[in-house]
This record gives structure tokens, sequence and C-alpha cells, in this order.
């Protein structure tokens, strides 16, 4: 039996989690593949709030009861912040280094795996919004959607969970099963018809601080502007 887990915690973002679960239970359930076991995992038993205080995650399992994991997905969200100072969190993800085969994380949970130890000496990515933080802490990035080391797996933003998803399906089963998962999941995103053009002074400031041009990952302007 192969074991997935997501770490939950305060003020995860919800569908950093929720999109890649999904997508596995989608394909799990779809091609029968009993083999596959999902778990949530967080530090108490009581339900988690989301960052956006809608929704609300039930843990299967504890960070102090959990078995070990096979593969290991770390959210992000402004919860993030605080996470990557809880030692006993830090601590859990630890101690599943020796038995994982990979730790995968979904956008701002890439500062989490860094604050473990996980991405020394490795490229990453994150939400780009985040990036400039991410290079002040002597992270090493690769400005790509999803960043493949050997043991551990960053994807870009919010919505990258569910091609983080599929890569594991693959990754898994192979890409016979990725597509039939992206089938079943129904995931084939129209092109944007837009002006190719960001007005980032509509946008909030992220952390206190305001985003430049320059702040745009390369594959999302390759990808978007060209």
């Amino acid at each position: 039996m192969l074991k997935i887990g997501f770490l939950a915690f305060p003020g995860v973002q919800a569908m950093d989690l929720i999109a890649p679960y999904e997508l596995l239970e989608v394909w799990q359930n779809s091609i029968n593949e009993s083999y596959i076991k999902l778990f949530i995992i967080a530090k108490e038993q009581s339900a988690i709030e989301c960052s956006n205080s809608r929704f609300l995650l039930t843990p299967d399992f504890t960070i102090h009861n959990a078995p070990q994991f096979d593969y290991l997905i770390i959210p992000g969200g402004m919860g993030r912040c605080q996470a990557v100072n809880d030692n006993e969190l830090i601590s859990f993800i630890q101690k599943q280094r020796g038995g994982i085969k990979k730790f995968l994380s979904v956008c701002t949970g890439s500062f989490i795996l860094q604050a473990a130890g996980i991405l020394e000496n490795e490229y990453a990515t994150t939400y780009w919004r985040a990036l400039p933080e991410f290079i002040q802490k002597q992270q090493k990035i690769k400005e790509e959607r999803i960043v493949k080391g050997n043991k551990v797996w960053t994807a870009g933003g919010v919505s990258s969970g569910i091609d983080l998803a599929l890569e594991l399906v693959n990754e898994i089963a192979g890409a016979e099963h990725a597509e039939l998962a992206r089938l079943c999941f129904e995931y084939f995103p129209l092109p944007f018809s837009s002006n190719k053009s960001y007005n980032l002074d509509q946008l909030k400031p992220y952390l206190g601080k305001i985003s430049k041009l320059s702040d745009i990952a390369k594959y999302i302007v390759k990808n978007n502007l060209s």
C-alpha cells in the first residue's frame, strides 16, 4: 500500500491541499487503485481552519501518531509564516525523511520544506510573489512551474497542485494512468483570452510588499506574455 500524506496547518491555502487531493482521489476511484491511500495530517486532531476561514479540514492522523508516508505533500498559504517556526511540525517532516520516496510542495509550502532543511542543495520554486523572499533566504531557485529533484518536487502557485498531482500519478503508475486521471478530472484548461499584459497596481501588497513586473516568474512570462 502506498501512503500519501497531506500536511495541514492553520491558515493553509485550501486549494493547495484540496486540488491535488481531489485529483488523486478521482484517479484512485475511477481506476480502482485500492493500493493508494490518502491521509491528512495535522498537529492536533481538531479540525484545521483554512486561510479563508470558510473551509475546515479534518485530520486522519496527528503528527504524533502518523505512519511513515511514501509521499508527503506540503501545501502553502499565509499560515506557512507561522508553520516554519513550529518546531513540532518541522520535526515531523524531518523524521519522515528517512523512509520517504518524495516530498512535494505546492506554492509557498516550499518555505516549510526549506525550514526543515529538505531543500538544502536543491533547486526549488514557489509562488511568484514569494520568489524574492525565497531568494533572500539564499534558496536556489528555478523559475519553472514544477521543479523536480531526486527526492523533492516543488510547484509554483496555487493551481500548480493539479499539475503536481498529475506528475505524481505519472511517477507512480505511468503516463497512461496520468492521462486517464486528467480525463476523469476533466483538466483541459482553455486558453485565456486577454491583452497579455498585467497591471500589478491593482494587486494588494503581498506580505506588505508591492510586486513588480520583474518579480513575475519566467515561465509565466514565457507562457502568457510571449
